[in-house]
Order: structure tokens, then C-alpha cells, then sequence
């Protein structure tokens, strides 16, 4: 898939193509001591979705950030950013949001100092380890009083909104590193956000797609009140039912009651689960098989394969309902989807 490159320069930034990724450096260092903060409070607001900065005192300011673009099927993309900064505030207001165009949810991933994320009505002390999910489209504030660094992830909302509980209690509440499942998702971030500019460009939205998956079973997981669910066991009930759904997504039989009896519930208690949370398990489990084939008709690994291949393998045996359900959630028919993947990829062939 394409993705736009351009070559920038700029005091104090960099804007490069490194094999097939948007590269944008940006540090203060090089700048007269009296224009780095007027600089990074431009730059801040540019690389990320429109914030405004203040600190306190005045001064050098010897910040850097590092973002690295990846594109997703369908003209989307994914950033990962890397922060390392002076001691700020950073507030995401009404007017911003109003001004923005797109909208998108991001990971940040402490790594050194403390932090502090408001964002609604909660309030979130983050430590080095701890991740925290915050939503583009709502206000929040970051408050670093001392110099930190973070790893941010930002996603499109519409690719990693629809994973994750419809009551957004995952908003703003942050996940230990020290957590078993917090564990396993802050090493794999390390290892992806290593590792992901020598991954074969195509195989890059596979991996970050995966990535999303793991965020939202954790965030899902840890959830305390799992959209109003009451309990910390009904929270890893659903998280355990989606697994189980995952899992045998390309079973076509897979219904609600299969679900609950993997799970040793009645099917009307699940039910209930999924109808706070503001779905079904009928349309989770359509709405992942969906995910499934719009990634495989974007995946150049399987271009080879005829549209039919695909819903079949992802448990839709009728062909008719298939196409009808696809232009439903995205806007087109399956076989002009891939097409429009495949012009976006060659623009000249």
C-alpha cells in the first residue's frame, strides 16, 4: 500500500521516507535557547492532533520526538511516536477537537518519569510501565512536572473503537506493565515498535492490526466495571467470551450458544453481558468475521485468492448476504473494495 512521503526541512525537523515509512524528526537541539519552547509548541501541536502547551519558567528546552507512519488498508495509517521531553502541560480542548479532521484513539506507554492524564472525570497517575488509552475526540490534559519520555500509539478510531467496550470505560484509566496482561502487551510493544521498520512493508498492517487486538483484550480485561457490568468477573467473563469467538470465527455454526458453552454460562446471562455493553453476540461475531475479510482483500498475500475464498474461510457460506453485510459496514461491495486497496497501492498502474 502507498503511503505519501515527502522531504520537509525545517529548523529542527526532519521529514524522511525510510523504506516505505513516514519518518518526522523533530528536536529543539540546534534552535537558540529562546525559540526551542516557541518551536516544540508548534511542533507538539503539528505531530500529534492539535494541543496546546504551556510550562512553567522559562529557558532552554531540550526536547525530541520521533514519529514513524505506517499505512493500513484502505488509506488509513498508524503512528508510533516516541517522546522525550522537558517537564509541560499539554491540553487537548473543545475548540481542537472542533477544528480536527479526523479522529483516533492512542496508547500512551510511560517509559521514564511521572505523568499525569486527566481526561472526563477520571484521573490517571501514570508511572514508568503503566499504558493508558485517551480518546482524540474527547478533552483531556497531560501534566508532566518533571522531564519524562513515553511511546505513543495512535490509531484510527473507527479500526480500534469497535474492539474495545462500547461503554468507554477504557477511557483514561491506565494498565500496569506489573499486570499479567499488562506484562504481555508492554513487551510486545516494545518488541513491535523495535522491530517494525524492518518488517516486509506488507506484512505491517497484519502486525498492527494484531497489536490493536492485543490493546483491546487487555484494556477489556482490566476493565474494573466493564460497562456497568458490575464485577471484576463478569469484566473477564466477556473478555473470555470474545476470545473464545476469535477463536472460531471461521467456524460458520458459531452462535451465541457455542460461546456460552465454552464458557459453562446460560446463553441468556451472555446475552446480557453484551446487551449493557450496547451489542449482541451475534453482531460481534459478524462484525469480526468482517475485519477478518477486509484485511485478507487488502493483504497482497492473498491477492491471488478469490473473494469468495475469503468469506468462506471467515464463516460467510451466502455469498449474496455476504456482499450485502460488507457494503453495509463499509461502504462498498467486497470486489470494489479490493479494488480501490489495489488503486491506492499502484496509483500508476
Amino acid at each position: 500500500m502507498a503511503l505519501a512521503l515527502a522531504e520537509t526541512r525545517l529548523p529542527g525537523r526532519i521529514e524522511r521516507p525510510e523504506a516505505g515509512v513516514l519518518v518526522q524528526r523533530l528536536t529543539t537541539e540546534g534552535l537558540a535557547a529562546r525559540d526551542q519552547y516557541p518551536y516544540w509548541k508548534e511542533a507538539v501541536c503539528g505531530i500529534f492532533v492539535g494541543l496546546d502547551c504551556s510550562r512553567e519558567g522559562q529557558g532552554p528546552f531540550h526536547s525530541a520526538v520521533l514519529r514513524r507512519t505506517f499505512a493500513l488498508e484502505g488509506g488509513a495509517s498508524a503512528s508510533f511516536i516516541d517522546v522525550v521531553s522537558e517537564a509541560q502541560r499539554a491540553l487537548r480542548s473543545p475548540r481542537q477537537i472542533r477544528r480536527a479532521a479526523d479522529a483516533c484513539i492512542m496508547l500512551a506507554f510511560q517509559t521514564r518519569g511521572p505523568g499525569l492524564l486527566r481526561h472526563g472525570d477520571d484521573v490517571a497517575v501514570l508511572n514508568p510501565g503503566d499504558m493508558v488509552l485517551y480518546d482524540s475526540t474527547r478533552p483531556y490534559e497531560f501534566v508532566f512536572d518533571r522531564p519524562f519520555s513515553q511511546l505513543v500509539l495512535k490509531f484510527p478510531h473507527e479500526r480500534l473503537a469497535p474492539r474495545l467496550p462500547r461503554v468507554p470505560n477504557w477511557i483514561g484509566r491506565p494498565v500496569a506493565a506489573s499486570s499479567p496482561l499488562g506484562h504481555v502487551l508492554a513487551g510486545h510493544l516494545a518488541a513491535v515498535s523495535s522491530a517494525i521498520g524492518h518488517v516486509e512493508p506488507a506484512l505491517r498492517p497484519g502486525l498492527i492490526d494484531r497489536t490493536m487486538d492485543l490493546i483491546a483484550l487487555t484494556f477489556t480485561g482490566a476493565a474494573r466495571d466493564f460497562a456497568g457490568a458490575g464485577s471484576t468477573a463478569q469484566a473477564a467473563l466477556v473478555a473470555r467470551a470474545k476470545h473464545v469467538i476469535e477463536a472460531r470465527l471461521a467456524d460458520p455454526a458459531l452462535g451465541p450458544e457455542d460461546v456460552a458453552a465454552a464458557l459453562g454460562v446460560s446463553s441468556g446471562y451472555l446475552h446480557r453481558l453484551f446487551h449493557v455493553a450496547g451489542t449482541t453476540v451475534g453482531t460481534h461475531i459478524r462484525c469480526r468475521r468482517l475485519e477478518r475479510c477486509r484485511a485478507e482483500l487488502a493483504d497482497p498475500l492473498h491477492a491471488g485468492e478469490r473473494v469468495t475464498e475469503i468469506a468462506l474461510r471467515w464463516g460467510f457460506n451466502d455469498m449474496p448476504h455476504f456482499s450485502r453485510v460488507f457494503r453495509a459496514a463499509f461502504g462498498m461491495g467486497p470486489r470494489d473494495y479490493r479494488a480501490s486497496v489495489a488503486r491506492t497501492a499502484n496509483p500508476g498502474a
